[in-house]
Parts: C-alpha cells; structure tokens; sequence
C-alpha cells in the first residue's frame, strides 16, 4: 500500500507542476496554482533545502529543511529533540557572520499556518537581522513528520514586512506541506 501512493504521489508531482514531492524525505509542499509570481527554485537563504517555494519579484522564501531519523548506532539522535533542534537552528542563524544584528523576537511551541505538517505540533521561533544593509525577517518551525519520521525546519525568510504583505499565499504555501511515510 505504502509503495502505491508512493507511485501515485510521483505521477501526480508529474502531472502538476505546482507540487513537489521528494518520496526520500516523505514530504511534499504546493505552490499556489495559476500564480505565476510564486515558483519552486532550488535554494534560497538556506544550502541544499528540500523544498524552497519563493516570490519571484520580492525578497520571499519559504524552504523546508529536514533530517533523516537516527539509525541503529544513534547517528543524528539529537535532532530529535525539536525544541533543541530550532534553538541550534536560530544560533547557527544568529551566529552567521552574513546576518548582521540578529535578534530573536519569539520563540515557543505553535503549528503551522492552516495546519501544514498533518497538524503536527511544532516548535517556532521568529526574529529580525539584516543582510547587505537590508532589514529582513525570519520564521522558522521544527517538527517530527508522524509518518515519515523525518525532523524538519520549515523556514520563511525575507525583506522586513514581506510575510504580512503576501501572508495569505504564503500561508496556503505552508498549509499544502504534508508528510508521508518514506519508501524503504
């Protein structure tokens, strides 16, 4: 069963050019359809993201992270504390000599906008910086998928005031993420 929607989700990522789907990671996100200003790109802020949906004209990305559960030696075993995991992530951010005055505004437990993940309760921190003299902001939250198994960081970044200005498409971007159970 599982190797079925496995095949089916791979020919509907082939017949709609709005989903990405990556079976290895057990996750999928959406662009929204008809929009031409929204598109897939294969990086944004972040190197080797699995997914980065992002504005075409203005500074907006939003790109998913994630981290293949440990194995039977215990190899990445810490990244299953997720607290712990969005707090390395915010002062590895922080701590990133290109981000300039990086000040974290809230950190606490939430879930993503429209319930993004299968609802899966995350941890979520925000905060400012600026990059080139630009004024910038970033959102991050981390979960487990419940059937992938999978530590992820969906991440949004951009100019200061973009997620407020494009808050309903970006939020339907994040309500589209889903996990599935990986192909073995």
């Amino acid at each position: 069963m599982t190797t079925l929607l496995a095949a089916l989700l791979v020919l509907a990522q082939a017949e709609n050019p709005d989903l990405k789907y990556k079976p290895e990671l057990g996750i999928s996100v959406a662009k929204p359809p008809k929009m031409e200003e929204w598109g897939f790109k294969d990086g944004g802020i972040f190197r080797d993201p699995i997914a980065c949906v992002s504005h075409k004209v203005d500074t907006l990305h939003i790109e998913i992270l994630g981290q293949a559960p440990p194995d039977s030696a215990g190899q990445n075993a810490a990244y299953w504390n997720v607290k712990g995991s969005l707090e390395n992530h915010w002062t590895g951010f922080a701590g990133n000599a290109a981000f300039k005055d990086a000040k974290q505004t809230d950190f606490k437990q939430s879930k993503l906008p429209g319930g993004g993940g299968g609802g899966a309760q995350t941890w979520y921190v925000s905060g400012t910086f600026s990059l080139n003299g630009t004024a910038m902001e970033h959102y991050a939250w981390c979960f487990v998928g419940k059937e992938s198994k999978v530590v992820y960081i969906v991440t949004m970044t951009g100019d200061a005031g973009m997620y407020k200005k494009h808050q309903k498409v970006a939020d339907f971007v994040l309500s589209t993420i889903r996990c599935y159970k990986r192909p073995k």
